[in-house]
């Protein structure tokens, strides 16, 4: 039984293993390590030591003490926003699986883990570098870094891949199994991991979540996730239009459109498919917000779920100066006042609410530099996508060539 002093309690330590491609095990996919504690690791032990870790234990002995551990600032800064963070859905899913009599009250260990939720993150493999993406999940972003930076050792940042505890798949009950990167579906394995647990007879038992850029969709692959008891393919995609290619680069946007219109028919054809937008606010599409979701809904009729990006700090909206935040604000305020879509109303106040709380404009130098950066390698032009942003591109700024591991 919680006891009522515990409000920031979260299921995620107790239920859920959240693997890396390096093999890092986590809470969960937005734990931040702010404390840089020992993490548990499966390329050097076992699920059980992983999972006990000296950062999974203090993370539930800090829940248990009633206090917010630090690498949860995400859902911590979400909910001061007003919106619906990862906590809060996990709970709604998995709080009355969290057995709290598993875990030692003193050393906060877990001998015999009782896992409802695989999060695998198991490859960093990807056919695109979306600009704000961290190089640690993005085997072409984090050599094309390298290359900008002139770095010798640039072929250290080849593929990885983590082996998945196969074991744990077979014998654990459990009742999701979420998949993302690097782009899933860029490794043969995940097709072969499905397969298995299709043939064991375990699949109408397990629900899947698919993170993908959309890119690799195809009719085939539907007729794989049907046969889960229900699957949630959710589409990154950051902007309407050619603005999305700019951002998740080097996406066409002719051909997203396409896969789009793809996954919204087998979600038609199979039942238990079903499709969602998800696009993550950033200083590249903060402007946008209310089209992206008007145009999705118009010509999709899907939902979408707006995520807000917080690293790279450059490339949160949080960094934006005084005057563009007054454009930002008076843009959606505008929105607002006019629309009757309580949804779309919410979501911008959420977005407001986290644009205004704090002041990080002194990364803008970075952004812009970041920005020009990749757009000389890439040959783009900011202001042929974000016309909007030419007045924050007219100042100068330090020179610092370098790209940071972002």
């Amino acid at each position: 039984m919680l006891n009522s002093k515990n409000t920031f309690f979260c299921a995620a330590p107790w239920t859920s293993l959240c693997l890396y491609p390096t093999g890092n095990v986590t809470p969960c996919c937005i734990f931040k390590n702010s404390n840089f504690l020992e993490v548990g690791n499966l390329n050097k032990m076992s699920v059980e030591m992983a999972f006990n870790s000296p950062l999974m234990v203090s993370v539930r002995q800090e829940m248990l003490s009633g206090h917010i551990p630090t690498g949860c600032l995400a859902c911590h800064l979400l909910e001061k926003a007003g919106g619906d963070s990862y906590r809060k859905k996990i709970n709604r899913q998995y709080l009355q699986d969290a057995n709290l009599a598993s875990c030692d009250s003193k050393s906060g260990e877990i001998a015999k883990p009782e896992f409802q939720f695989f999060d695998l993150a198991f490859t960093n493999s990807c056919n695109l570098r979306c600009r704000m993406c961290n190089d640690e999940f993005c085997n072409g972003l984090a050599e094309e870094i390298a290359i900008i930076n002139n770095f010798e050792n640039h072929k250290s940042t080849a593929t990885k891949e983590v082996e998945i505890p196969e074991e744990y798949l077979n014998k654990n009950k459990f009742k999701m199994l979420k998949l993302q990167g690097g782009e899933p579906l860029t490794s043969p394995r995940l097709i072969s991991i499905l397969k298995k647990l299709i043939k064991s007879g375990r699949a109408k038992d397990i629900s899947l979540q698919i993170n993908t850029n959309a890119t690799l969709l195809s009719e085939n692959i539907f007729s794989i996730f049907s046969q889960f008891k229900q699957c949630w393919l959710r589409l990154s995609i950051d902007a309407w239009g050619k603005r999305n290619s700019y951002i998740r680069y080097p996406s066409k946007w002719s051909d997203i459109f396409d896969k789009i219109s793809i996954a919204k028919h087998s979600s038609k054809q199979y039942e238990n498919i079903n499709i969602e937008i998800v696009t993550v606010i950033q200083i590249y599409n903060i402007l946008y917000m209310p089209e992206i979701y008007r145009n999705f809904k118009f010509y999709f009729g899907v939902e979408i779920h707006f995520q807000l990006l917080y690293e790279p700090i450059y490339f949160s909206i949080q960094s934006l100066p005084k005057d563009f935040k007054k454009n930002v604000h008076d843009k959606f305020t505008q929105v607002i006042s006019s629309s009757n879509d309580t949804y779309l109303i919410n979501e911008l106040q959420i977005v407001l609410n986290h644009m205004t709380e704090k002041d990080c404009s002194e990364n803008m130098d970075r952004f812009i530099e970041v920005t020009k950066i990749f757009d000389k390698t890439r040959e783009q032009q900011i202001s042929d996508y974000c016309p909007e942003f030419h007045s924050l591109f007219t100042t100068k700024v330090n020179s610092n060539p370098l790209l940071p591991k972002i």
